[in-house]
């Protein structure tokens, strides 16, 4: 090619490139240069603006206004006049600086949206509004700044309009704010009851929203509801916060000794039984501060309540300030102290020697007499089961041992499902003569591994297996479809088959 050619074409090209990247730059330039009218709509007001916003003086706005226009300025946080006024409830401002330009999908610069201060004052009509207008249901502000949504505003400031709203359009009624809770559980927290109440009639359960197992239960303690304990403590809902801090000792701690007591006939007088007809009425008549009838009851406690009783009967006593009712206890019952303290010391000896796994040093134990079947250890035995799946003679020895499984403890902890997932057939044919209830997990998760000899050990007793309440995790299942989607024809077969048999014999009126 000629020289003076390739200069030309090189030439050529280089004014092509400088020519789209003036084009380029000229473009963009122009898109940074602002819109004259979004100039003036976003202009700093001044401070009398603001002050007439928080007092709702209409006529100053408009008077101020007429210099502005101020209506979409904003503060140093990125507050605008129409979040200010939907925080200080005025509505008749809200409505006129929507007519007059405002935007009600505008937000402060942490992201504080219209829809959470519309929540602040219940201006549900808003709420509405915003929706349509497509601010977002389920924004929430940063952790730093407490991460609570529209739903968690609506909730502390009880404005239940609002909750029916947002509830309504699809709010996220589980959406967690920085301390993990939802709305149902900021309103206990927040001790807004009416709330807490609201949305469990609107549907929600309490059990689906103790994210933090054994929270709600610590709040309705530190509020003082010993309603709410007995409810949650009937739904099956987590006790303790943590083994460092029981729910029994923070309600002795804070001296709400009626929790106290509710907390008593959830893990202890469930099943009404003598004992605990008799331990309740020694626990009523120590609040009751009735000294003469606590005189006539202290002698009783050896031989009609249980080895661990004089424990909580004195702790009770303490804690109601009365000294006297103290001293009557111990001095009826000092053969009875000296025993709990006995059955205390090979309590703890047991627990250590089931958690390091020394079973010699735990047969020790029982061959010696501990109690095993007091509230709190037995409790904490079958808390303990699952954690030992392959030791199926300890299993044995609480059998021989007379180990009686408390019916609140099911609740709590299912070890069946445990020994189901790691397929430990002797263990889970051994609590279940135990009698440990089949968990509502256990028969999906056999099923879900075709694990036929477990199948039919889960299926050995029908009257163990409640067919129409079965879960895979959360979600219930019909356990014949599930059989016939995760497992062999063989198994669907015997699901089949043993649901069928149940079902007829209980229409029939017979055992299962």
């Amino acid at each position: 090619m000629p020289i003076e050619r390739l200069k030309t074409c090189r030439l050529t090209v280089g004014m092509i490139s400088l020519i789209l990247i003036s084009y380029q730059a000229s473009h963009t330039f122009a898109q940074a240069i602002p819109d004259f009218n979004q100039f003036q709509a976003i202009k700093t007001a001044p401070k009398v603006w603001w002050q007439a916003v928080h007092d709702g003086d209409l006529q100053k706005l408009k008077t101020l206004n007429q210099d502005g226009p101020y209506i979409r300025s904003r503060t140093e946080k990125g507050f605008t006049a129409l979040i200010t006024a939907l925080n200080q409830g005025h509505t008749t401002i809200v409505d006129w600086l929507l007519e007059n330009g405002a935007d009600a999908n505008d937000q402060t610069d942490f992201g504080y949206t219209t829809l959470m201060a519309g929540c602040v004052k219940n201006n549900a009509d808003f709420i509405k509004r915003a929706i349509k207008a497509g601010v977002p249901l389920d924004a929430r502000l940063p952790n730093h700044e407490g991460g609570n949504s529209a739903m968690h505003f609506a909730a502390i400031n009880r404005a239940t309009d609002c909750l029916d709203v947002l509830i309504a359009n699809g709010a996220d009624v589980k959406i967690t704010n920085r301390i993990n809770l939802t709305p149902l559980g900021w309103a206990l927290y927040n001790g807004r009851f009416e709330i807490f109440q609201h949305l469990v009639d609107k549907g929600l359960r309490p059990e689906d929203h103790d994210l933090v197992p054994g929270w709600l239960m610590y709040f309705a303690i530190k509020h003082n509801r010993p309603d709410l304990v007995l409810t949650f403590g009937k739904l099956g809902m987590a006790i303790n916060r943590s083994d460092k801090e029981t729910a029994m000792d923070v309600a002795f701690d804070i001296y709400h000794l009626d929790c106290a007591r509710a907390l008593l006939q959830i893990t202890r007088w469930s099943e009404n039984t003598q004992t605990d007809q008799q331990e309740k009425r020694i626990i009523d008549t120590i609040l009751e501060a009735d000294t003469v009838k606590l005189k006539v009851l202290a002698p009783t406690i050896s031989q009609t309540c249980r080895t661990d009783f004089i424990k909580h009967a004195l702790k009770f006593a303490q804690h109601r300030g009365q000294l006297d009712q103290v001293r009557i206890i111990t001095d009826a019952n000092f053969e009875t102290f000296i025993a709990y303290e006995h059955n205390r010391v090979l309590e703890n000896r047991m627990r250590n020697a089931i958690k390091q796994g020394k079973w010699s040093q735990v047969n020790d134990c029982l061959f010696a007499g501990v109690d095993i079947n007091t509230p709190e250890f037995n409790r904490e035995i079958y808390m303990l089961l699952g954690s030992h799946i392959r030791k199926v003679q300890f299993v044995n020895w609480l059998i021989e041992y007379g180990y009686k499984i408390q019916k609140t403890n099911t609740l709590h902890h299912d070890p069946v499902s445990r020994g189901v997932s790691a397929q430990a057939h002797a263990f889970v044919k051994a609590i279940l003569k135990l009698g440990v209830p089949v968990g509502r997990t256990a028969l999906p998760i056999a099923v879900k591994k075709s694990d036929v000899e477990m199948i039919q050990i889960l299926l050995s007793d029908l009257h163990r297996v409640d067919f129409d309440n079965l879960y895979e995790n959360t979600h219930q299942i019909d356990i014949i479809e599930y059989a016939r989607q995760y497992s062999t024809p063989d198994i669907q077969k015997i699901i089949t088959q043993a649901v069928s048999t149940a079902k007829q014999l209980l229409e029939n009126g017979g055992d299962k």
